[in-house]
């Protein structure tokens, strides 16, 4: 970088890059989270909601980013915890992760 306002235009097409990277991860582990969903395996449905939060813990600013899939997510888990509660089941790992996935929308600064 030359001038610390004006990145390079690589350095503008790798930040970019990295978030279309991000952004494809965490949208093929919604779509995992959903094709579980509906063949009611809850444990894949879970882990794909873990491992999507995880990806945005590990670039938290593409969380903030107008294209996140945050609010999805958020969704997702609110409604597995809502299932699993209504049925007499506790959530203890759904109840973490959307602690997770909200602290996810907190300012970085």
């Amino acid at each position: 970088m030359t001038h610390a306002s004006h990145p390079e235009p690589d350095e503008v097409v790798c930040v970019d890059d990295r978030r279309q990277d991000v952004d494809t991860v965490v949208r093929a582990f919604i779509r995992s989270a959903t094709r579980a969903a509906l063949s009611n395996d809850l444990d894949t449905f879970v882990r794909s909601l873990i491992d999507a939060v995880g990806i945005y813990e590990r670039n938290p600013s593409f969380a903030q980013a107008p294209t996140s899939r945050l609010r999805d997510l958020l969704v997702f888990i609110r409604a597995a915890r809502s299932l699993c509660e209504s049925s007499g089941h506790p959530a203890p790992r759904l109840r973490m992760l959307h602690a997770r996935a909200e602290a996810l929308q907190q300012p970085l600064h």
